[in-house]
């Protein structure tokens, strides 16, 4: 999954579009939203800890039916060298 500095969702692989499909939410929609159901950012949200470190950052998520995912947010520099964009890698 690719997000933007709102962290809102810019791509989905086939099996996050599938999920996101749905619970009826797709491109354009908050990321926490879609793993989480909540209407604001995580706490601990990796995706803006890279946006705002601009390094890579870590978390483990506890997901729907109490299973547990971690996530590893990526950043995707742009010509500058500034974050445009975090890549977020999902594993259960």
């Amino acid at each position: 999954m690719v997000v933007d500095r709102d962290l809102r969702i810019v791509w989905l692989n086939k099996p996050l579009r599938e999920l996101a499909e749905r619970k009826k939410l797709g491109v354009g929609s908050a990321c926490f939203e879609l793993f989480h159901d909540h209407s604001e950012m995580c706490v601990d949200c990796e995706a803006a800890e890279t946006f705002r470190t601009g390094h890579r950052a870590r978390c483990v998520h506890q997901g729907d039916e109490g299973r547990y995912c971690e996530s590893v947010a990526s950043p995707i520099l742009d010509a500058d060298g500034n974050v445009a964009q975090v890549m977020l890698m999902v594993r259960d």
